[in-house]
């Protein structure tokens, strides 16, 4: 496993990701000399990195030195410094250069920061960012409330009235009054001496039920050799945090990892470490709503951590 971050969170129909698409614009022309960022023998070096507003898109341009190699546009609201910045950055798209330009159309109101590295680097790690070559060094904005050109405008009439509440008081047969139900709000009683020794009689054996929380555990999807994108993400925050224990980073880590759409397999995989993750910080109740959440998916390991949350809080 590495010990390195990367991000690729694919574009969806996820409200907080704008489409984006290439540009028809020609390259900038090449100005003074600027940095280029270091990539190994026949990857492409990316250099001269801008991102200015038009409109309601934000055009990045840049250079690079191959037209074959498949590119990854990234985006984030925190500079490109280093692989650990791509955590909370999404993947605009991943392409191959055409013009030197690149058209993004993301949420307004956000300041955004750019970086392009070539693909194969998320296998090496050694993404080298470097501001003004393959990363942007100040942020851009599209202004709040800015018409957006690149989508398709939605009619403040387009969502439907919902239907009538209906609440009956007669009979739809014969119209006469409807009876009151029946049924009564149940108050608590004490019980009978008989009753509450049985009761404890049945529960003595209780007491050998498991009281320490189960081993950390890990699912085989994170092991597996050649993981890229989101799931290569996942698996380094695991290796990263969750292994060493350090369970406040690595709650900080999966809640921005989930903080962007992702597959429903690797969100299910984010929760069951989450909820790993905020019982070992003493948030029990936020542990076990995170393990009924993919109980369904991972019943057989969600288990013995239900059964011990389920006996620690009724204590």
């Amino acid at each position: 496993m590495l010990p390195v971050f990367a991000l690729a969170a694919l574009v969806s129909a996820s409200p907080c990701l704008a489409q984006a698409q290439p540009s028809a614009r020609t390259p900038a022309p090449s100005g003074s000399a600027a940095p280029s960022a270091k990539t190994s023998e026949g990857l492409a070096s990316i250099s001269r990195i801008t991102a200015l507003v038009h409109d309601d898109s934000i055009v990045v341009r840049y250079s690079s030195t191959s037209k074959t190699r498949n590119l990854i546009l990234y985006r984030g609201t925190a500079p490109f410094s280093d692989t650990r910045s791509l955590i909370g950055a999404a993947i605009v798209s991943v392409f191959r250069d055409i013009d030197g330009s690149f058209i993004d159309y993301p949420v307004p109101g956000l300041e955004y920061y750019y970086a392009i590295i070539d693909e194969e680097l998320l296998k090496s790690g050694d993404l080298g960012f470097q501001a003004g070559a393959n990363a942007t060094a100040n942020p851009v904005s599209i202004p709040a409330g800015a018409f957006r050109i690149g989508l398709p405008a939605v009619s403040p009439m387009s969502r439907s009235t919902p239907l009538p509440y209906l609440q009956f008081t007669t009979s739809v047969d014969s119209g006469l009054p409807l009876p009151e139900s029946s049924v009564q709000d149940l108050k608590p009683r004490p019980v009978s001496p008989e009753t509450r020794k049985s009761m404890d009689t049945i529960t003595g054996g209780f007491e050998s039920v498991r009281r320490t929380p189960p081993r950390p555990a890990i699912l085989g999807a994170e092991t597996k050799p050649g993981l890229l994108g989101e799931e290569y993400t996942l698996a380094l925050i695991i290796d990263q945090s969750f292994r060493k224990g350090d369970w406040a980073a690595c709650v900080d880590q999966i809640e921005s990892f989930l903080s962007l759409h992702r597959t429903p397999e690797t969100t299910a995989r984010a929760h069951f470490y989450l909820g790993q993750a905020y019982l070992f910080t003493g948030q029990k109740e936020a542990s076990f709503f995170e393990f009924l959440q993919v109980q369904d998916s991972y019943y057989a390991d969600c288990q013995p951590w239900v059964e011990y949350l389920l006996t620690d809080l009724h204590d």
